[in-house]
């Protein structure tokens, strides 16, 4: 693998492993899903990297296009008055 190579694959290996970690941290459901989004998106590009051509398409299809897709769709089908409301440290209630 080239220099050049080597750095995209850095490149989507960090952006994988801070989006992995922003999909479960987030507490807005929307939010977590565009980052599992850049997260499938980096996956694919570390595919690549890796001359894997035909697994990265298969990740954007089938994940990406189909997966996420659907995660989307039903929450904003839910909607955000699903959400509980949290209460702050004055015990008043605020909403996400």
């Amino acid at each position: 693998m080239s220099g050049g190579g080597q750095l995209i694959f850095l490149l989507c290996a960090v952006v994988a492993i801070v989006t992995a970690v922003l999909t479960v941290s987030l507490r807005s459901p929307l939010r977590a899903a565009v980052s599992l989004l850049a997260h499938i998106l980096s996956l694919a590009g570390l595919y690549l990297t890796l001359h894997a051509h035909q697994l990265a398409a298969i990740q954007l299809l089938v994940y990406a296009g189909a997966v996420v897709v659907l995660f989307i769709f039903v929450i904003m089908l839910i909607g955000p008055s699903a959400m509980p409301a949290s209460k702050d440290q004055r015990g008043l209630t605020t909403r996400v």
